[in-house]
């Protein structure tokens, strides 16, 4: 019910103005919940035409194109949201992520000890170390 609201306030307000970065967001943030990647993928595109300075954008985007199963291009839009915030641990854990699916593992570990020095107290850092560590 929360979602249905959430996306009739989105779809809201980018009648408004198609230009509207946040609103682009909201829409994708939903859509990447929903399980719908491409329509998710499409809206933070659209968003980073509007702010493509923003970090957090291409992180999400990199985040629908790695739940969409296209890896390179994850990894791609992932060490862009990497290179314009290196302190951001969701870009490097997803592209660790990519790194992993395309059988990149040495790339991933790296990825990975890296992260674990910007957060140690993120346990999803030492699962994803572990698993590639029995790999």
């Amino acid at each position: 019910m929360r979602r249905a609201r959430a996306h009739d306030a989105a779809v809201r307000v980018r009648v408004v103005s198609v230009r509207h970065a946040p609103s682009r967001y909201g829409l994708g943030t939903i859509y990447l919940k929903q399980e719908k990647y491409q329509l998710a993928e499409y809206h933070f595109r659209r968003a980073l035409e509007i702010n493509p300075r923003n970090s957090v954008l291409h992180c999400y985007r990199g985040m629908a194109l790695l739940s969409n199963h296209m890896f390179d291009q994850a990894i791609a839009v992932l060490q862009k949201a990497k290179e314009m915030d290196p302190a951001n641990p969701l870009a490097r854990l997803r592209k660790a992520m990519a790194l992993s699916h395309v059988d990149r593992n040495d790339e991933a570990l790296e990825e990975l000890v890296s992260l674990q020095q910007l957060a140690p107290r993120e346990s999803t850092v030492y699962v994803q170390v572990g698993v590639l560590e029995s790999v």
